[in-house]
């Protein structure tokens, strides 16, 4: 089964306990899409994942000499993009407010709560700042996903990053340029583990 892997201990002080629910209801949430992938991947479901899926149904039915490859250039875009595609179908009234690619780029939805009517934030694939809501940027990395969690007790602006990681690259966050865990306006960082065995169904 997917899982989460965080690698922030811990909320700053200026995190408040409704931005933490959010960060926390978000990242179950990936990790539930990015289980569902993996599945749907075994099953070779991959037509929502576009050039990519297609791609990886190539592969995988061709005579490949070379697996491994296969393996590192085909199912982890795959799932990604799976993930991508969902994501961007569970917001009532989603739209992509900043365009950057097929996938990539801003987009707001809404979600309901028992109180109100929530409009949540957040970018596929997108390095560069969106201020207010997103107010990172990265030059030398590229978060899978960001998640916009406004401003907090000492009126600055935060922000989660989750990155989608195979099970052999857990930890390859603390490798990537721009030092994610020490910018100041990050208040969250996940790795969303898929699994093998989500892909063999076991």
């Amino acid at each position: 089964m997917a899982k989460p892997v965080a690698w922030t201990h811990g909320f700053k002080p200026a995190i408040t306990k409704a931005q933490q629910d959010l960060i926390l209801w978000f990242e179950g949430m990936i990790v539930g899409l990015a289980a569902r992938a993996g599945q749907h991947l075994g099953a070779l479901d991959v037509e929502s994942a576009g050039k990519f899926g297609l791609k990886l149904e190539e592969r995988f039915l061709a005579d490949n000499p070379k697996p491994h490859r296969f393996f590192r250039a085909s199912i982890g875009s795959t799932v990604e993009r799976k993930v991508y595609d969902e994501l961007c179908g569970l917001w009532t009234g989603a739209k992509r407010v900043i365009p950057s690619g097929d996938w990539a780029g801003v987009y707001q939805g809404e979600i309901g709560t028992k109180d109100d009517i929530v409009t949540i934030t957040f970018a596929i694939e997108y390095q560069a700042s969106h201020s207010p809501v997103l107010p990172c940027g990265f030059k030398n990395s590229r978060p899978d996903i960001r998640l916009s969690i406004g401003a907090g007790s000492d009126g600055v602006n935060y922000e989660a990053l989750f990155d989608l990681t195979s099970e052999g690259q857990v930890g390859h966050v603390l490798k990537k340029g721009d030092k994610w865990l020490s910018k100041a306006n990050v208040a969250y960082v996940s790795e969303i583990v898929w699994t093998n065995d989500d892909i063999m169904h076991k």
